[in-house]
């Protein structure tokens, strides 16, 4: 019996070694997936006001478009008016 226990006190110890660790180890990844919670948390209160400015950014390209369009209209016609004096 003296034999086995021998045998066994080292594995025992390893394992309870391996079992250290992987506590440590699910520990860390505790506190990873907390400061993800809290990551994830201020994302999303951010959320809402990031789809106002959105809104808010596409109702003023919808009204500077227009106004850019009419400019490379009238850029063509300068462009066009210039072309024969350039000859």
């Amino acid at each position: 019996m003296e034999g086995n226990e021998a045998q066994t006190r080292p594995c025992l110890r390893r394992m309870g070694d391996d079992l250290f660790q992987t506590e440590q180890e699910l520990g860390f990844f505790r506190l990873d997936l907390e400061k993800i919670r809290r990551h994830g948390q201020r994302i999303a209160f951010c959320l809402p006001q990031i789809k106002l400015d959105l809104r808010q950014t596409e109702r003023c390209l919808a009204q500077i478009v227009p106004h850019l369009l009419l400019l490379e209209a009238e850029e063509r016609q300068i462009k066009a008016c210039l072309l024969p004096v350039k000859r």
